[in-house]
């Protein structure tokens, strides 16, 4: 999975569980999150996520020497462009 960010500041909140081995969620797991690239992206300790600059993070939630990761793509939008457009030249060819 995925995650896209689109611009400085942006925030995306993730989550993490832990399973044992019969599937069964085990709780109260504290886990400890990175980020690949802190300059594209960093992550708090409660996996919030904040977009810094265009590129793409591995983000890693780890508890007990088991680790779960996703993508995080920081896509910048363009800045909107307005204005007026200067009227067609009549030697234009159609």
């Amino acid at each position: 999975m995925v995650d896209t960010l689109r611009a400085v500041g942006e925030q995306i909140q993730l989550a993490a569980a832990a399973y044992n081995s019969a599937g069964f969620a085990i709780p109260n797991k504290r886990f400890t999150w990175s980020s690949s690239n802190e300059a594209i992206a960093s992550v708090s300790n409660f996996g919030l996520v904040t977009a810094h600059a265009a590129g793409e993070v591995v983000i890693t939630a780890n508890t007990d020497n088991v680790a779960g990761a996703v993508s995080v793509v920081v896509a910048l939008r363009l800045p909107a462009r307005s204005g007026v457009l200067p009227p067609p030249s009549p030697w234009q060819s159609e």
